[in-house]
């Protein structure tokens, strides 16, 4: 039922820093092995069930360290549609009508419904890849997308008829998003 010879050679041991530190004092010995046991060795926890202890910090500190965080480039509030629109105009040399047409498709009813139909049917045509590549009806590898749907519904949404269009690995959610059946 058990390689003991296995088990015996293979023990957990957890210092107070949660580094494991060698030492004759928390080895146990194969005595004290057994399927689902759990043993206390000073201050140190071996065990070799599905089970582990651990120490929880104080709450008060957890939330004092997740008030403090900053994240590593903070949003850049610098970034208007003012600002953009006249970078458009100024460094890409857009018309007042093109950047006009890019406003009001902002706040487009029918563009955002278009669009998130788009990722509704990319999260579940991954989904149902997850699902035949874990029953073993897909061999290989497969690299999903699931997390960036929005990304070839908005490519797909963005590009006219003549542009050229590269996906990168992940590129059946791309073909899905431009209408290939």
């Amino acid at each position: 039922m058990c390689n003991c010879n296995f088990v015996r050679n293979v023990f957990v041991s957890f210092s107070p820093s949660g580094a494991f530190v060698p030492s004759s004092r928390n080895i146990l010995s194969s005595s004290g092995i057994s399927s689902g046991s759990s043993r206390v060795v000073n201050n140190n926890v071996a065990s070799f069930g599905l089970h582990m202890s651990t120490t929880v910090e104080d709450t008060a500190t957890q939330v004092e360290e997740e008030d403090a965080f900053q994240p590593m480039r903070p949003p850049d509030k610098s970034l208007t549609w003012d600002n953009v629109a006249k970078q458009l105009s100024d460094t890409f040399g857009y018309s007042d009508e093109e950047i006009a047409s890019y406003a009001s498709s902002r706040s487009d009813r029918d563009s955002l419904l278009k669009l998130y139909r788009t990722m509704q049917e990319c999260r579940g045509f991954e989904n149902a890849c997850n699902q035949n590549y874990m029953q073993g009806k897909i061999r290989g590898f497969m690299h999903l997308d699931n997390g960036q749907e929005s990304i070839p519904g908005l490519v797909a949404d963005s590009i006219k008829n003549g542009d050229k269009k590269y996906s990168y690995y992940r590129e059946h959610t791309h073909a899905l998003a431009s209408g290939v059946d």
